[in-house]
C-alpha cells in the first residue's frame, strides 16, 4: 500500500486525462469536486500505511488487479514481465556500450489470463482494502478506491443474442465490443461493489485504454441502462518480440 513511483504516475496520469474520462453517475457538482480532489490529494505521509493519499475529509487508496494466476509472491503475469521487461533494457545497454554488436531478439510469450482469474483477485484485493478501511481511525466522508488493471488480456462482449432464437437474424443493433475489460460494463462486479455505498462514494478504474468515474450511489441506475449482460473472454495467448538491430556510424 506504500505510495511509490508508480502509484504518483497512475494518479497523475488521471489527473491529465480527467477531462476525457468516461464519468457514471456524476453531476457537474460531482465533476468539479473530484477535480478539485485529485489536484489536492497528496501521498500519505505514513508511506507504509493506509491509504495512499489523502485530502481534507477523505481518501484514495490504489491498488492493482490482475487476470492471470496469482501466487503468494503476486500476478505470475507480472512477475514474467518483469523480468522480461529487464533482459530487454539489459539488451539495450549492452548495444549503447558495444557489448552486443550484432542483431538480438527476445520473445515473450504471454502467461494464460481468464475471467474467472480477474474475480478472484478483484474481491481478494478489495476485500483486503476494505478491511484495512474498517481499521481507517479517521473519519471520512469521500472515500476513493483507484483500482488498476493492466493486462490487456481481456475483451468483453454485449450478449444481445441470448434470448433470440437460433437461426433468425435480428440486425437490429451492433452489440457493443471492448477490446479491454471495463468495470462499467461488468453487471456482476457493479453489483457487488455497490455493497459499500456505505464506505465508499467513488471508484476509479483505468485499464491499459480507458479512465473510468463511477459513483457507487448511482450504480443501480447504470444497471438498469445495461439491459444485456457482457460476456468477458481471454484472448488468445500472445508472443510479444523485440528485436534489437545495432547501428554502426561511419568513423568519418
Amino acid at each position: 500500500m506504500s505510495h511509490g513511483d508508480k502509484e504518483l504516475k497512475i494518479i497523475n496520469m488521471v489527473r491529465q486525462h480527467f477531462c476525457s474520462a468516461d464519468k457514471y453517475g456524476f453531476s457537474i457538482e460531482d465533476i468539479q469536486k473530484m477535480e478539485s480532489i485529485l489536484d489536492l490529494a497528496v501521498p500519505n505521509s505514513e508511506s507504509s500505511k493506509f491509504p495512499d493519499f489523502v485530502f481534507k475529509g477523505g481518501f484514495i487508496e490504489h491498488f492493482q488487479v490482475t487476470s492471470s494466476k496469482e501466487t503468494r509472491k503476486g500476478a505470475e503475469y507480472l512477475k514474467l514481465k518483469s523480468g522480461y521487461n529487464a533482459k530487454v533494457t539489459d539488451i539495450k545497454s549492452k548495444i549503447v556500450s558495444g557489448e552486443i554488436t550484432d542483431s538480438a531478439s527476445l520473445d515473450f510469450k504471454y502467461p494464460s489470463h481468464s475471467y474467472s482469474d480477474f474475480k478472484k483477485s478483484f474481491l481478494k484485493n478489495w476485500e483486503s482494502h476494505i478491511s484495512s478501511l474498517r481499521k481507517y481511525r479517521v473519519d471520512c466522508k469521500t472515500g476513493i478506491f483507484f483500482i488498476q488493471y493492466s493486462d490487456f488480456a481481456l475483451e468483453m462482449m454485449e450478449d444481445i443474442y441470448r434470448d433470440v432464437k437460433s437461426g433468425f437474424q435480428m440486425p437490429i443493433r451492433d452489440a457493443q465490443h471492448h477490446q479491454d475489460y471495463r468495470l462499467s460494463r461488468d453487471r456482476e462486479m457493479l453489483s457487488f461493489i455497490a455493497n459499500y455505498q456505505d464506505e465508499l462514494k467513488y471508484v476509479i478504474f483505468v485499464n491499459s485504454t480507458v479512465v473510468e468515474l463511477i459513483s457507487l450511489n448511482h450504480i443501480d441506475n447504470m444497471l438498469k441502462l445495461m439491459p444485456w449482460d457482457f460476456m468477458v473472454v481471454a484472448r488468445p495467448f500472445t508472443i510479444e518480440t523485440n528485436r534489437f538491430m545495432p547501428i554502426r556510424l561511419s568513423d568519418e
